[in-house]
This record gives C-alpha cells, structure tokens and sequence, in this order.
C-alpha cells in the first residue's frame, strides 16, 4: 500500500515538471531535475529577393546583370536547390545555388541579365524549389529596344493639285529616332517628279528620342499624278516618306499691249535728235519721250505729257482654273524707269476675267530704255510685256553775257546774236525739241548773244 503511494507521489511530481526519482546502488531513492524544451520542426521556405527590374536593353545585347538572393527561412535544411526562369530572354550566371542545400537560415546567389530578342516590355519569373519545403520566386521585367530606328511624321502627304511651273508651299516633315542607338550621319534621297527637298536639318547623326525635320514642296514640270519617296537613313537603318501630288495646266496669260515703242522718231534735221510728240507707227502703246527726273513727257511746270501706258492683263478663257493670286512687277536693266502706277491685278481671275496694270516712265539716265513687266500667277503663268522709251538730257539757253557784264561759260555750242529783247534765262529745253527760232528767243540789249549748255549730255543714236 505505502509502496503505491510512493509511485504515486513520483508520477505527481513528473507531471508537475520535470523531476524523476532514481535507487542509487544501496537501494536508496535519488531526485533529478532536467529542464526540457519542446521545438516545433517545420519544412524548408525558401524566398528570393533582388532588383526586379533589369532595365532597357538594346536588340541583341546583353544588360547589366542583377543579383538576386535565395534564402532559406525554414527550419530544416532545404535539400538541394533547382532554379528556373520562365523566359530564355532572362539569362542566369554566377549561380551558387543549383544542387546545394541550404540550411536553416541559409542563403545563396545568383546573377541574372536581360538579352532581349524582341522589342517592347518582357517578362519573366525566376524561380527556386526544394524536395521538400515552400519553393520562393520573383517576377521579373525589362525593355527590349531596337537599334536606331527612324520614323517620319507624317509619312505621306498629299500636296494636292499644282500647276506647272508653279511651286506649292514648302511642307516640313518630322523624323524621329524611335531606338536606342544613336543613328550614323544621315543623308536625305530626292525624291524626284516634281517633289523637291527644300530644306534638310538631318544631316548629323540623330540620337535616341531625338528629332530632325526636312521640308519638301511640290514643283511639277508635267500634267498628271506625280508620287515620290523620300529616304532618310544611315545606310543600316531608314525610314521613308512618300509623297503625292497632281500636276495640272498652267493659267494662261496676255498682255495688251505686248510692247511699247520708244515715243520717238529721228527728226531728219539731225541724226540725234528726237521728236516727243511724234507718234510711234504701228499700233503699239507709247511712252512720251521724257527729261531725265520728269515724268511721262511732261514739262519740268508739270504741264503736258500723259498718263501712261495702261496694260490689260486677261486670263484665257481655256484655262483649266483660275489663275491663283497675280504678282506684278517690272524686270530689266531700266526696270526702276518704269513704276508701276496703279493696278487691280492683285487677285485670282476667273478664265476669261481681265484685270488692268498702268505704268508711269519716270527716266534716270538718257538714252533708250528698256525693261519687262511681269505678271505671275500663283498657279504657274507667267505673261510679260516689252516696255521701250526714251530718256532724255536737258540743255540750257543762256546769255553770252551777265547781266553785269562777265562772261558765261559756254560748255557746247556758238554765241550767236539774237535780234530782240526779252527775259534772261529761257529755262529748260529737251534735246529732242526742236531749236527755237528767234521769233521766240529774245535778248537783252545787253547780250551780246546765247549759247547752249547741256551738262552730261550723251547723244542719242
């Protein structure tokens, strides 16, 4: 009975923690007391940390490798170690964790790089697994870029219908570069058929994300569809625009009249003398024959002379279209003689329309002057017409004498006496106008006769 208690007593005190009783070799009972812990065993959990994104990387090259680390945050050793990435385009190296096994708390490396083989946004998960345990991974990114790649903005381009010989506006046409490789020098290609390259800033080597621009515009030389390409490149990588346009029929133009004659006939009296108030032959419009500074034949009082030479322009009535807008102007050599006075030829004429151009002839310098006006359309036609006159020096009649007795300077002609009294100075006389008689030049009694002086006179041939 006291032999069952005992044991009950030792069971009560093992329950109680942690005691147990032992006979020593006499026989005797011993106490012991032994601290005890109890630790849960778990399986192996692996996870893997690192940069995730590796970054743009160019076609066919290789980035910078990234590394990532394995860790084994279980309690038990791992086991050996697979890893895998879902993408062949993410290239492992440096692995220290392939078929080893990591203990409790363990960790290993291992790099991985981008080499893309296709452009745009990749993706991939890298992965690491055991015999036994919680496998870990991390997804991945990247960018794979081209090499230097143009674009043209727009890539085709109208430019309508353009008459010949005309020139549209000039169209300015944006390149890019749409890689990641900065481009070689570059070079534009002519396109041809009427489209002209005007203007090229992409001559240097375009770098990535970088823009340049090329104007090109539209001068047809023919009727009818016109399409061109234009090439920007490097010789490895382009890009192209394409171009349209169609060629139509120049507005056609007249002048009337189509020239002028000089206002002037040789007076048989002297082979260099001209007649203003002789009338040109034939039908063709005149200028009056004019002093040099004065304008249209008149006198240096303003008095006689005439309005000008008045031009109607007309567009034919079997041109194609309007004519487009009308510039006019006066070319040649004595183009600054001939001022173009007033005009409505300023806007688009309807086939068959007409409009008026009225030119003033105002000589800088002696002699026959000649020079073109021009009418141009904005759709191509060109009309002119010949304008012909005749400038003229002045000469002076002056006393032989002053007044007051000294002499004047004769610089051409003869003091010839006159045979009456009137005036002293007899103004300025056109070359071209015939001599006076002595019916109309009067003297002083003082005079002992008169001269001719014509600074800077040139003779007319």
């Amino acid at each position: 009975m006291q032999a069952d208690h005992r044991r009950d007593e030792e069971r009560e005190s093992a329950d109680r923690g942690q005691q147990r009783r032992f006979a020593d070799s006499s026989g005797a009972a011993t106490s012991v007391t032994a601290a005890l812990t109890c630790v849960s065993v778990g399986p192996a959990t692996l996870t893997v940390t690192g940069t995730a994104n590796l970054g743009s990387v160019l076609l066919g090259s290789t980035g910078t490798a990234q590394t990532f680390t394995v860790k084994n945050t279980g309690t038990t050793a791992s086991g050996a170690l697979a890893l895998a990435v879902t993408d062949p385009e993410f290239v492992m190296s440096a692995d220290t964790c392939t078929g080893i096994s990591l203990a409790a708390a363990g960790t290993c490396t291992v790099n991985v790089a981008l080499k893309p083989a296709a452009a745009g946004a990749l993706t991939a998960v890298l992965s690491v697994s055991a015999p036994s345990g919680n496998p870990g991974s991390i997804q991945l990114s990247g960018i794979g870029l081209p090499q230097g790649a143009l674009t043209v903005s727009p890539s085709s381009y109208d430019f309508g219908s353009i008459s010949v010989k005309a020139v549209s506006a000039d169209t300015t046409f944006t390149v890019t570069n749409s890689g990641g490789a900065a481009t070689g020098p570059l070079t534009v290609s002519a396109p041809g058929n009427g489209f002209v390259v005007a203007g090229n800033g992409c001559a240097a080597g375009l770098a990535p994300a970088k823009t340049c621009a090329v104007a090109v515009h539209f001068a047809p030389t023919v009727v009818g569809n016109a399409t061109g390409t234009v090439t920007i490149g490097d010789g490895t990588v382009s890009g192209t625009l394409t171009v349209h346009g169609t060629g139509t029929a120049a507005a056609l133009l007249t002048i009337d009249p189509p020239t002028t004659c000089a206002g002037a006939e040789p007076l048989p009296s002297s082979p260099h003398a001209y007649d203003p108030n002789a009338v040109c032959p034939g039908s063709a419009w005149e200028f009056k024959a004019t002093v040099i500074g004065l304008t249209n034949g008149a006198a240096p009082n303003g008095s006689g002379g005439n309005n000008g030479v008045t031009f109607t322009v007309t567009s034919d009535p079997s041109s194609p279209s309007d004519t487009g807008a009308l510039t006019v102007t006066t070319t040649g050599d004595a183009k600054a003689d001939f001022v173009i006075a007033s005009t409505t030829c300023a806007a688009a004429l309807a086939p068959g329309a007409s409009c008026q151009v009225t030119v003033n002839f105002t000589p800088t310098a002696a002699g026959t002057r000649v020079a073109i006006l021009q009418v141009t359309t904005a759709k191509g036609g060109t009309a002119g017409a010949n304008l012909n006159a005749i400038g003229m020096p002045f000469i002076e009649i002056l006393p032989c004498s002053n007044a007051d007795g000294s002499n004047v300077t004769v610089l051409t002609g003869v003091c010839t006496p006159l045979d009456s009294t009137n005036g002293t100075n007899f103004g300025q006389v056109p070359v071209a106008s015939w001599i006076p008689t002595t019916s109309t030049i009067r003297r002083r009694s003082s005079w002992s006769g008169f001269a001719v002086r014509a600074p800077a006179l040139t003779p007319i041939p």
